[in-house]
């Protein structure tokens, strides 16, 4: 159980991280020409974009490491689970050891924080949208930045295809977001057949638990 437990609570943050990354992102797509956007919201976007990844490497680290799981495979012959956000637990290597490949950031002409670009879809119709890119920190000069182009993938308005990028390695956190859910899908329906199984699928267990304990001092 604490392996499920805590694949439960890594895609419940990731979820979380993701959707919020997704409503600044998009915050700032639709107010870039005005007064209302403002340098915080980029401090959100960045602090999402990185707990998603958090949450998603530790969620991968679980589904590796519980007992009897070696992969989650897909149906459609695309690659697995583990390979599919293999490109997120290369971010997160340069997210932690940060202090020590600066010159590393510094040649890609990366930036600290990471390069985050996405798509915000104005008009379905006419398939009109805004293909947005924030580089955090000091411009450097001659330095090239990727910007989404949303043609041939479908787009789940209104913000899709969000990119993280660091140094040499990128991971579309869209993308992967889909993946997890596809996982946890899995996941559950896996334990709902057991559950069925064994005859206990409408009983209940205890979960998450609030202590309170109200104090008054003299």
């Amino acid at each position: 159980m604490v392996f499920l437990d805590g694949i439960r609570h890594a895609a419940e943050i990731a979820e979380l991280a993701y959707q919020r990354l997704r409503e600044t992102l998009t915050l700032i797509a639709l107010t870039y020409q005005s007064e209302l956007e403002s340098p915080k919201s980029f401090t959100s976007a960045f602090l999402d974009a990185w707990a998603t990844v958090d949450a998603i490497d530790r969620l991968r680290g679980l589904v590796h490491l519980m007992p009897g799981v070696t992969e989650v495979s897909r149906s459609d012959g695309q690659p697995g689970f583990r390979e599919h956000t293999q490109a997120v637990r290369d971010l997160r290597n340069v997210a932690d050891h940060l202090a020590q490949r600066v010159d590393y950031v510094i040649a890609k002409k990366s930036a600290a924080l990471g390069i985050l670009s996405w798509f915000t879809l104005l008009q379905a119709e006419t398939g009109r949208g805004l293909s947005c890119v924030i580089v955090p920190g000091t411009i450097i000069a001659h330095a090239q930045y990727h910007v989404v182009n949303p043609l041939g993938h479908a787009i789940e308005p209104p913000t899709d295809l969000v990119t993280l990028s660091a140094g040499e390695y990128s991971a579309c956190l869209s993308e992967v977001m889909r993946e997890v859910a596809r996982v946890v899908s899995k996941f559950e329906s896996g334990m709902d057949h057991m559950l069925e199984s064994q005859g206990v699928l409408s009983q209940q267990a205890g979960a998450d638990i609030l202590v309170v304990v109200e104090m008054q001092f003299h």
